[in-house]
């Protein structure tokens, strides 16, 4: 039993030690960034029909309504086929009069384009989404940390020191693979990076 309490202390000692060592390290902590553009996989729109829409300004009820959009997006050159109707998620709405919902999704920006363009009576557009394809977080991260190697090493120059082993990582990137479209974001460049911790040699 004395034998264990001797081990036990033994190894405490040892790894307060070895703690205090890495903790006793001098080390230069940096950002490394690499930008990239997005690939888009998909653009989803969900339009509603909706009487509530009209409020006083006409008296067409809701099949008119229905009936008017739809005549409008195949004068644009869409397949309606494309739009799915979702009367159950037009529940979800909160809506009160009668009313639907459809959801379009589409590669081609040029036909997104021309879906937002379609202005018609008792409809609007109620979201916009846009979906990206994975991106290649291996190929990004190394990038990213060859960036922040460059860094570290050109500030450790100005103190006459080197940078040595990389001792910690913190990568906070999310993934985000849908998002709302707004503005030009389709078309930003998005900024990915770690933080980057070498150590610091004399």
């Amino acid at each position: 039993m004395k034998k264990l309490i001797l081990l036990t202390i033994a190894f405490i000692t040892i790894a307060t030690v070895t703690v205090k060592a890495q903790e006793d390290k001098s080390f230069i902590e940096v950002v490394g960034v690499t930008a990239y553009k997005r690939t888009v996989e998909k653009y989803k729109v969900t339009i509603i029909i909706s009487e509530d829409m009209l409020y006083n300004n006409g008296s067409e009820d809701f099949s008119e309504l229905k009936e008017t959009y739809l005549a409008k997006v195949k004068a644009s050159g869409i397949d309606i086929s494309k739009l799915k109707e979702s009367e159950f998620q037009y529940l979800t709405t909160g809506y009160n009069k009668k009313g639907t919902v459809f959801n379009f999704v589409t590669k081609d920006k040029e036909e997104l384009i021309k879906v937002l363009r379609i202005k018609s009576l008792g409809v609007i557009i109620y979201n916009r989404y846009v979906t990206y394809k994975p991106i290649n977080i291996e190929l990004l991260s190394k990038k990213a940390i060859e960036n922040a190697r460059q860094k570290a090493d050109k500030i450790a120059k100005n103190t006459n020191k080197k940078i040595g082993t990389i001792i910690a990582i913190e990568d906070s990137n999310v993934n985000e693979i849908r998002e709302a479209i707004y503005e030009d974001s389709i078309e930003m460049s998005v900024n990915y990076q770690m933080t980057i911790r070498f150590e610091l040699l004399k």
